[in-house]
């Protein structure tokens, strides 16, 4: 069993001060601290992971976060694309800030909705089954991507309805089915189960007071052609690349990625020299100061990090062999550019430049 322990960073002047509270934060990796060279969060003396905000440490640095975690990261013997709840306890679960798990973890965020992109699984409440919280105002997607999607409760206890109406004006469940609107629910009566052949919706508010246990729902979904995207289709994002050499291309380019896109490619140690090279980068811009925080690539080669790339400066040519190397794309919620394209090439003479791309 794994025991996940936070430990609050607190830390002498002497050791790493916290200056500049309005400076934006984000980790500069790498960064340079007492002239060692780090491409991943470390260790202070109490035991906290913490990361630099400049490329030389001079003082500004944050907590390591769930922002700062590898996905997918290798755990138990498999790829994990989420936080991982070891304990089932509700907890948010831990994930890993390295590409393969080495004991280096954060814990994660209680989660209130999102988008569900698996072909099956759970939705439950806040620490389900234990009461969720007050005002609340949570949305989960299940995408149908072209098949359908069916649900079925298996526990539902909210807050009861109006007793006169028969209306659910406190906390409530409103399921839509794309944008149509199934109806609300709340107390203990909850609809039957349900297939769909849009997207489904599940729209959770609690008001100020009195709570219940919350619901469980299992989901299924039949039918989809999610996993028949691959390069050329233009929501390709992410994957295990193959072959000697090939080329790919962020979502959206030349003309513009998306906001809140998370995507992993990997390419495969081999017994020969693997040759990454960026033809083409613009990405949102940062500041000196915030260091890479809003949309940027992650480079690493093994475990460890090359850097974190952002703006429209050309990453270096990354020459590996016998190692993993991982390129993750990253965006947020607001301002987009033109995108990316790399190319590898598997080669005997990283230097001859033998079938590598224009």
């Amino acid at each position: 069993m794994l025991f996940i322990f936070v430990l609050a960073v607190a830390a002498t002047a002497q050791e790493i001060p916290i200056t500049g509270d309005t400076k934006p934060e984000g980790c500069h990796f790498p960064f340079v601290y007492e002239n060692v060279t780090y491409t991943s969060c470390i260790l202070n003396d109490l035991g906290a992971l913490w990361c630099s905000l400049d490329a030389v440490y001079v003082g500004n640095w944050k907590e390591c976060g769930e922002e700062e975690c590898v996905f997918p990261f290798y755990y138990d013997h498999h790829y994990q694309d989420l936080c991982v709840d070891t304990d089932h306890n509700g907890d948010g679960g831990w994930c890993s800030l390295d590409p393969v798990y080495e004991g280096n973890q954060v814990q994660c965020g209680r989660h209130c909705g999102g988008i569900v992109d698996h072909d099956h699984g759970q939705i439950n409440t806040p620490d389900y089954p234990a009461p969720y919280d007050n005002n609340l105002d949570c949305f989960w997607t299940i995408q149908a991507h072209g098949g359908t999607v069916e649900i079925t409760f298996q526990d539902f206890s909210l807050q009861a309805g109006n007793s006169v109406f028969g209306t659910c004006e406190n906390d409530y469940l409103e399921i839509f089915s794309g944008y149509n609107s199934l109806g609300r629910w709340c107390g203990t009566s909850h609809p039957g189960p349900g297939v769909f052949h849009d997207d489904v919706t599940l729209h959770l508010v609690s008001d100020g007071s009195i709570t219940s246990t919350g619901f469980n729902i299992k989901y299924k979904v039949e039918g989809s052609d999610h996993h028949n995207f691959g390069p050329g289709h233009p929501d390709y994002c992410g994957d295990q690349l193959h072959g000697h050499d090939g080329e790919i291309s962020s979502p959206g380019y030349p003309t513009a990625y998306e906001n809140n896109v998370d995507c992993t490619w990997t390419m495969s140690g081999k017994s020969h020299f693997l040759v990454l090279q960026f033809h083409d980068f613009a990405l949102e811009k940062s500041t000196i100061y915030d260091g890479c925080s809003y949309d940027y690539v992650d480079i690493f080669k093994g475990n460890e990090r090359v850097g974190r790339f952002c703006g429209d400066t050309l990453p270096p040519t990354v020459i590996s062999y016998d190692e993993d190397v991982t390129i993750r794309f990253k965006t947020d919620a607001d301002t987009v550019d033109r995108g990316f394209r790399f190319s590898w090439v598997y080669t005997d003479d990283p230097g001859s430049g033998d079938g590598s791309l224009p």
